[in-house]
């Protein structure tokens, strides 16, 4: 990994200036053919999966993601494993809400006057159906924030051989819109064990962390990232280097200020953890998921304002019924 930018989200990387796409019959083919992750492989969350119609669908799918994180292997000790499951459904709900703020905020929401085929398809990805490719071009179209390109639930090691093939898919769409390949790593904890063992001389056995790879930039400012969920274990059966463990385990989490970078770098944190997941090391570096999304800051920035004025509007609307009651009852 010795290519791998970490923690260096250099403004010198990225072209600004946002555009609309525009495409064609043969791009339109193109984007079809671009391989569709299944539920239980690499598939999408629905961009609408609160839908009363996919309830028993995304409740199997969740049963099923459930029944992999039971099945830990046996380094996995009790402790251990209820953090790793508390870590797992924290992620899962976070990545629902996630979808669920970009379907219900974005930008264009009266789609009458689109084609037939493009409301076709923004229907296909309300339920999950979308190619990578497909996805990045509706992105654009309706103005989501974000939105889910593909995601591998792979618990402990488990289903590894999905995240070729969702890459493969995510790589063939970004060059379908000629996106500027970017290869900016960063590193980051999330939370430790802390949070089901509060203790004052900090963390014990384990801490989660995420790995967010920017793979590209389309021509609308959007990037494509790639989020990787693990848990590092440093307890004496893992691999983890013992003086280093000690060192993270004498950072005080009482004193929360600048917490992330005392613990990175108590344990060397930049340079062990890529050395670990380069060597496939599973017990010490546990694997949870990998999700693969494409976000525009400049749309989010937009949605934002949108709302805030929208806020006002209602707020100036109901300081003038309340003035209006107010004058009407004096009349009275």
């Amino acid at each position: 990994m010795s290519n791998e930018k970490i923690n260096s989200y250099s403004d010198s990387e990225y072209v600004h200036g946002a555009e609309k796409f525009t495409i064609d019959d043969s791009v339109r083919e193109k984007m079809r053919k671009n391989p569709v992750g299944e539920l239980y492989t690499w598939g999408i969350t629905p961009l609408d999966s609160f839908n009363g119609d996919l309830k028993k669908q995304q409740r199997d799918v969740y049963d099923w993601r459930m029944g992999l994180i039971k099945n830990a292997p046996e380094y996995i000790n009790e402790s251990l494993y209820n953090y790793i499951e508390c870590v797992f459904l924290n992620r899962a709900t976070t990545m629902n809400m996630a979808n669920y703020n970009s379907f219900y905020t974005r930008d264009l929401v009266d789609d009458k006057d689109l084609p037939s085929d493009d409301k076709e398809l923004f229907s296909l990805a309300t339920i999950g159906k979308a190619s990578p490719a497909e996805l990045m071009y509706l992105r654009n179209l309706y103005g989501l924030s974000s939105v889910e390109l593909g995601c591998v639930t792979h618990p402990y090691g488990q289903r590894m051989e999905h995240l070729d093939q969702m890459r493969d898919s995510v790589n063939e769409a970004i060059s379908m819109f000629n996106g500027k390949k970017l290869d900016i790593v960063n590193y980051k904890i999330k939370n430790t064990d802390v949070i089901l063992h509060p203790r004052e001389e900090g963390v014990s056995d384990a801490f989660f962390m995420t790995r967010k790879r920017d793979l590209a930039q389309l021509a609308d400012n959007t990037i494509i990232r790639e989020c990787s969920s693990f848990i590092v274990r440093i307890d004496q059966d893992s691999d983890f280097d013992q003086d280093l463990a000690n060192n993270i385990r004498s950072v005080k989490l009482n004193n929360i200020q600048n917490v992330t970078k005392r613990l990175t770098r108590a344990g060397n944190l930049n340079v062990v953890v890529p050395q670990l997941l380069e060597e496939n090391n599973y017990k010490t570096i546990v694997p949870l998921t990998t999700v693969t999304y494409a976000f525009n800051d400049e749309t989010k920035s937009q949605i934002d304002i949108s709302e805030r004025q929208s806020e006002f509007m209602i707020s100036q609307e109901e300081k003038t019924i309340r003035s209006l009651g107010e004058v009407s009852m004096r009349e009275k």
